[in-house]
Formats: structure tokens, sequence, C-alpha cells
């Protein structure tokens, strides 16, 4: 059974895949469209929201009627063809590491100070 929903969950996954690279293939024929350089073009935003519910019925046996709901989405993608590489950005200095006593006395509103000083050294 475990074969059965690893089985699912790829072909769902298979499924969201086509549908973003059509998504990259129109805009890559679009690009060609207006004549820009494809192998400079970039994508800089993406974003997935809920689209409305599809409500459609399913008959079943004696007589029910049960909801078939389908859970579509829109996809959002910009692309944007760059004239210069995107250099790296510079590693962040490593957090202070506190213990989960501090953090909860920060995150319930003390200040910084005073849940260092009630802490107990380590």
């Amino acid at each position: 059974s475990s074969r059965v929903l690893w089985t699912l969950a790829v072909t769902q996954f298979v499924k969201s895949c086509k549908a973003l690279l059509t998504l990259i293939d129109n805009a890559l024929a679009n690009a060609k469209a207006k004549s820009l350089d494809e192998s400079k073009l970039t994508i800089n935003h993406i974003q997935v929201n809920q689209a409305p519910k599809g409500r459609r019925r399913t008959y079943r046996a004696h007589g029910r009627i049960n909801a078939f709901m389908s859970n579509p989405c829109h996809i959002e993608l910009f692309a944007e063809a760059r004239e210069t590489n995107i250099e790296k950005a510079a590693a962040p200095a490593e957090a202070k590491k506190r213990s989960v006593r501090v953090l909860r006395r920060l995150v319930n509103g003390a200040s910084a100070t005073k849940a260092v000083a009630a802490a107990p050294s380590q």
C-alpha cells in the first residue's frame, strides 16, 4: 500500500511540474517573439495562489450524490532578460546562540538584556 501512495504522490508532482514547464516554455516563446535573448532570461518572481474551487457532483449507489471538488490554482511567473550576471551575496554573520529559556522570554516580551541577565550562566 505504501508503494501505491508513493506512486500517487509522484504522479501529482509530475502533473504540477508539467504545468510549470509549459509556463516556462511560454515565457521563452514570448521572449523570442519580442526578439530578446533567451539565454539571458531569468525568473525573478513566481507565485501560486488558490483559485475558486470547481464544484461538481458524483453519483453514488442507492441514489446518493456526493460533492466532487477540484482544487485549481493561479500561477504567476515574471521573467526578465538581464544583461549582467548577478553577484553572489556575502555569507551572513553567524547568529548569536541563545538558550531556549532566553528565547521564550524574548518572545513573551522581555527585553534582550533582561532575558540574558536572568539566564543562568553555562
